[in-house]
């Protein structure tokens, strides 16, 4: 079984799981030999980015920090985790955000003949948005609601939910309601994990259905 090329891309929720596998869960708890993953978390990082925003981490645009590690990586996977930073800001749009979204998705599955899979991340939930808890949270339910509707919407797109985070969220959010604790990336990270077993299991379990049906067509 060859190795699995992943690329792990976003904001800062990506950043901070980078900081926490490289401490207690190396390569998200995969075995190198089977996975390889690289992460790119651009804190702060948002879609609306212009060269007169004045943001302390994000110094292009998300396009073109992605376009770079595609090139870099050559990843056969990536997961995206974006649009929670725009989606907490006072004049968000959600169409707007989901079409951000949608749009990156398409072009690395029609612009990167390596790509086998894009995997679509919930926008997490936010214990203390800026623009409040109760309009923050009702925007996101439609937006996953509007990414969940994108699964079947292309053959290599995959829509992931947040498994964990939903109700029970007591201890795995950090003090600001924003980042993930250790607890809320392990689960993070699990659900990554999950996906990715998933993707590689289902492109062996086909590659071995070929290889039975020759051999039963041509022995």
């Amino acid at each position: 079984m060859s190795k699995l090329s992943v690329l792990l891309f976003g904001h800062s929720l990506i950043y901070w799981l980078d900081q926490y596998q490289g401490k207690f869960l190396k390569n998200l708890g995969l075995y190198s030999n089977q996975f390889d993953i690289a992460y790119c978390g651009i804190r702060g990082g948002t879609f609306e980015w212009t060269p007169k925003s004045r943001s302390r981490f994000q110094k292009k645009t998300l396009v073109a920090y992605l376009c770079e590690q595609m090139t870099l990586v050559n990843p056969q996977v990536v997961y995206l985790q974006l649009g929670g930073n725009d989606l907490d800001n006072y004049n968000f749009d959600i169409q707007k955000i989901f079409t951000a979204i949608k749009s990156v998705a398409q072009f690395i599955v029609e612009g990167y003949d390596n790509i086998r899979i894009v995997c679509i991340g919930h926008v997490f939930k936010r214990l203390q948005p800026k623009v409040g808890f109760d309009d923050f949270e009702k925007a996101r339910l439609i937006l996953n609601a509007k990414l969940s509707d994108l699964q079947g919407f292309h053959g290599k797109i995959l829509v992931c939910p947040n498994n964990g985070f939903m109700n029970n969220t007591y201890g795995k959010y950090e003090a600001k309601g924003i980042h993930l604790t250790n607890l809320g990336n392990n689960c993070f990270a699990h659900n990554i994990r999950r996906e990715l077993i998933a993707i590689r299991n289902s492109e062996y379990n086909l590659k071995l259905f070929y290889i039975c049906s020759w051999f039963y067509m041509y022995m």
